[in-house]
């Protein structure tokens, strides 16, 4: 009787063999991204019967043999691959990881050497060849001309930037979801960033849900081809799915030549979910309401965000607090320390502590719970975890809603009681180890080890301590002022800033060029007309500064440029009634004097991570793309549109509102 898997093959039609080989690499995909990968693996050998050289068919059978445990089976397809295309550095790096996977330091080493050799400056062959050395496996004498710390060499960036032909995705909906984690999930508007690098030129990458055409975004290089090379093409798509059909789809991008041919195509199976909004979500930049009409048009018609810089994770008072300790005595006594630095940072806060029979009548007696609950969580041997049933779970639920938390806190390091959080209903959820739980708000990762087992050696109640700690840290703002006595204003006439003079200063530079907004000398112009303070633009070069020809001259503008003796430039910052400035550091040293800051921030990062902090005002803007982390300036996809369409009204308004809390004050 013949297999099913023989049976779907024997009923597919025949088209030739091209056609049947890719009819049958669709079907092994699905299997693969349904987590079939022995009947993904037998897919693609099948499409090899037809088309035996597509070597991106042999790599993909390879890798479900490796996924579905069938190693020599893996290692044939690989080694087929690799004496088809022994010069792809991608492959290389794939039979580094394969090696690795099975015992095979040295050849691991081999092979990633490989890589570097194809690609110059890999970062992900540089970091692999390091992981080998900090664990002691690498063979010191393999490389010729070894270093102790590959990764600190010097990328040839030009070599780098030249890889083959393929598609890199930095970006493709959230991971962080509820029940979802290691799925890429779309909710409402989202950016779709990444790059495609093709020795033919591409004009135009499309977005498919479903096999329906979503978007059409036209591609330029992102530099001018240089010989053979293969050029880079950037795309940066904002969509919105709040339309889009729920649950699991086929998300498609295809790459097309002049001419109409698709060049390219990626397929991922991704999550459509409910939309997140601005009200749910008020400090993420990232999260951006739909507008009306396109897309891009309606975000960048927005006003920019104009937030405070004192701040707080946790977004309010934390009035009602629910603790989790079960297990036995010896671990409520381990937890002792952690509670009472808990008690002290919420004095005033009701802490309700949850906890097992077993350690109850000892929490009575420490007088660190205003109130107590026990309940049943047992091990079931079996299934090596803790269980509670439906019923018990519904009932926990309502006891824990009346008491409103706002925060609820697991203090065991394991993931065995943590889902028990998400019955509290509090508005912040906090624990170890996030990355096991990543619907957490937020959580503390601690390790140490034993150098001979890799076990954790280090007191336990110090990590409850170093959580509680971490916790207090996100609830307050622990950067203090420190201002200088010894500076004086008499410093300040280098600049030509008379005694008693106010004056604003407006920093134009960033060391990465692409954080930087061009406005300042437009701001410049609207603070000298809206203002009587004499405007400095402090820079280091003047290439940063531009300043509108109806305000050169005029005597209330200064310059500083270039690099200045420290104690004048801590002067011109300690003295300022205001400054304006990038994310960089004469930002953060006017804060660390006490000048009121208005920063204007790139959400490359996040703002409230590297917004300053203490008193001022931080200008951004929500885009979908927000997070990006860009590290490249030809990487943007969206022309800087997170700096672009900050404007000097909006940046000056703000120095204007500081200008008069401080008259108010």
């Amino acid at each position: 009787m013949p297999s099913p898997l023989r049976t779907l093959i024997d009923r597919l039609p025949r088209h030739g063999n091209l056609a049947m080989s890719r009819r049958l690499s669709r079907k092994a995909d699905a299997a693969r991204d349904h987590g079939r990968f022995a009947v993904a693996a037998a897919l693609y050998a099948e499409a090899l019967r037809f088309t035996p050289d597509r070597v991106r068919v042999i790599v993909q059978c390879a890798h479900m043999h490796k996924e579905s445990g069938d190693y020599s089976g893996a290692e044939r397809y690989y080694l087929a691959a690799l004496q088809r295309a022994p010069n792809d550095a991608d492959l290389a790096l794939q039979l580094g990881h394969f090696n690795k996977l099975i015992g095979r330091v040295h050849e691991a080493q081999r092979f990633y050497g490989r890589a570097l050799e194809l690609q110059p400056g890999w970062p992900e062959a540089l970091k692999e060849l390091s992981s080998l050395r900090d664990r002691g496996d690498a063979n010191d004498d393999a490389v010729e001309g070894d270093v102790p710390l590959p990764e600190l060499l010097p990328i040839d960036v030009a070599a780098a930037a030249r890889p083959g032909e393929h598609v890199q995705l930095f970006r493709l909906g959230a991971r962080r979801v509820s029940g979802l984690w290691g799925r890429r999930v779309l909710r409402g508007v989202e950016a779709i960033r990444g790059y495609c690098v093709s020795a033919a030129p591409l004009v135009e990458v499309q977005l498919l849900l479903d096999g329906q055409l979503l978007r059409s975004v036209h591609l330029q290089p992102s530099s001018p081809p240089s010989g053979q090379a293969p050029s880079k093409f950037v795309f940066n798509i904002w969509h919105d799915f709040a339309t889009a059909p729920r649950g699991r789809r086929p998300l498609e991008l295809r790459y097309r030549e002049h001419g109409g041919r698709i060049a390219r195509a990626l397929t991922e199976m991704v999550w459509i979910g409910e939309p997140l909004t601005e009200a749910e979500c008020p400090s993420s930049d990232a999260v951006v309401d739909p507008g009306r009409g396109e897309v891009e048009a309606s975000i960048n018609a927005r006003a920019s965000m104009i937030r405070r810089a004192d701040r707080s994770v946790v977004g309010g008072p934390m009035d009602s607090i629910l603790v989790q300790r079960f297990d036995q005595l010896g671990d409520l006594v381990i937890s002792v320390p952690a509670l009472r630095r808990l008690r002290a940072l919420f004095p005033q806060a009701r802490i309700v502590g949850l906890l097992s029979a077993a350690n109850a009548e000892l929490a009575a007696t420490l007088r660190l719970f205003d109130e107590i609950l026990t309940i049943r969580l047992p091990e079931d041997p079996a299934l090596a975890r803790r269980t509670m049933s439906a019923s018990e779970q519904r009932a926990l639920q309502g006891t824990l809603a009346r008491f409103r938390f706002d925060l609820a806190i697991d203090l065991i390091d394991t993931a065995d009681s943590r889902a028990l959080l998400r019955l509290s209903g509090a508005r912040f959820l906090y624990g170890f180890n996030e990355r096991e739980t990543p619907w957490l708000d937020a959580g503390l990762e601690t390790r140490s080890h034993d150098p001979a087992n890799e076990l954790e050696n280090t007191p336990l109640s110090g990590k409850l301590v170093a959580l509680i700690e971490r916790l207090g840290a996100m609830t307050s703002n622990p950067l203090q002022v420190v201002a200088r006595t010894d500076l004086e204003r008499s410093l300040l006439q280098r600049f030509g800033i008379a005694a008693g003079e106010r004056y604003i200063v407006l920093h134009a530079g960033s060391r990465l060029g692409f954080n930087r907004w061009h406005g300042y000398g437009a701001l410049a112009a609207w603070l000298l007309r809206e203002t009587s303070h004499t405007i400095v633009i402090l820079s280091e070069s003047e290439e940063d500064i531009d300043v509108p020809a109806e305000i050169l001259g005029v005597d209330r503008l200064k310059y500083a440029v270039g690099r200045l003796p420290f104690d004048a430039f801590d002067a011109l910052l300690s003295f300022c009634d205001a400054f304006v400035g990038n994310d960089s550091g004469p930002k953060q040293v006017a804060t660390l004097r006490g000048a009121r800051v208005v920063s204007v921030h790139m959400p490359r990062l996040n703002w409230n991570e590297w917004g300053q902090e203490g008193d001022g005002l931080i200008v951004s803007r929500r885009i979908p793309c927000a997070g990006c982390a860009l590290t490249r300036f030809e990487d943007c996809g969206q022309n800087f549109a997170c700096m672009r369409f900050i404007t000097p009204a909006e940046v000056g308004g703000a120095v204007l509102r500081l200008l008069c809390e401080s008259s108010a004050g």
